[in-house]
């Protein structure tokens, strides 16, 4: 597994950095209209929520399908696309970091602490980091989008099958919706039976000059590989053309 030194956060913020002011963060978009000659997008930004349009060759949608539903778009999608967007299942959850001085599930001949643990509260767990020298470990999980890290360690000390249960130092979530209250509903489920015919490849698709980029729009289920595996087949579509 890659990452990056400092956290993969770094990747977005340096672009943004880079770009300057051609970054503008949390603004509503509005509206989209798109014709053969160009896309105008209209958006809200600042605390007086200051209503401002602007035009392009291309725009790409970089943003949940649920949140595409509350964008006006002219003229509508086509029926095709209108029934994936419609249809593709979006969920949320929070970020649970479990920190621990060792490896303690070891002491417990477990042969592994990646979990599916069928618990509501904390659904899996598993190390992260592990190349990392050091005694001390990091375990990360997946829980509700609204829960306090007394309940995710809760949560842990109950499903852990072995006896060193109480060898978490640190429980930390990460509810990060709060924090980007745009980015809501980023994670895809699984597709419903039946309907995958109807919903690939229309989600990913193109129409006129509106793409469509993200961790919903890849074949990958979600995460960082499916978001920039997208963005680049974006990228490579619109410099081909």
């Amino acid at each position: 597994m890659f990452r990056l030194k400092g956290g993969n956060q770094l990747l977005p913020d340096t672009f943004a950095r880079l770009l300057g002011e051609r970054v503008r963060k949390n603004c509503k978009v509005t509206t989209l209209t798109h014709d053969a000659g160009g896309v105008a997008v209209t958006f809200t930004e600042g605390p007086d929520k200051k209503e401002q349009t602007l035009k392009g060759d291309y725009a790409v949608m970089c943003v949940s399908p649920l949140m595409i539903a509350g964008i006006q778009v002219t003229p509508g999608w086509p029926e095709a696309k209108k029934f994936a967007l419609e249809h593709t299942p979006m969920g949320m959850q929070s970020r649970i970091v479990l920190q621990a001085k060792t490896r303690f599930w070891e002491g417990d001949t477990l042969p592994s602490i990646n979990l599916e643990t069928g618990n509501s509260t904390m659904g899996l767990v598993y190390e992260c980091a592990g190349e990392v020298p050091g005694e001390s470990c990091v375990l990360m999980g997946s829980g509700p989008p609204v829960l306090s890290a007394e309940d995710a360690l809760a949560a842990f000390r109950k499903f852990y099958p072995g006896h060193n249960k109480d060898s978490i130092e640190r429980a930390i979530v990460h509810e990060w919706w709060k924090e980007e209250p745009l980015a809501f509903g980023c994670e895809r489920h699984a597709f419903a039976l039946g309907k995958l015919a109807r919903i690939w490849p229309h989600l990913i698709q193109p129409v006129g000059r509106v793409h469509f980029a993200g961790a919903a729009y890849d074949n990958l289920p979600w995460g960082q590989d499916a978001a920039t595996r997208s963005a680049r087949r974006v990228a490579l579509a619109i410099d081909g053309v």
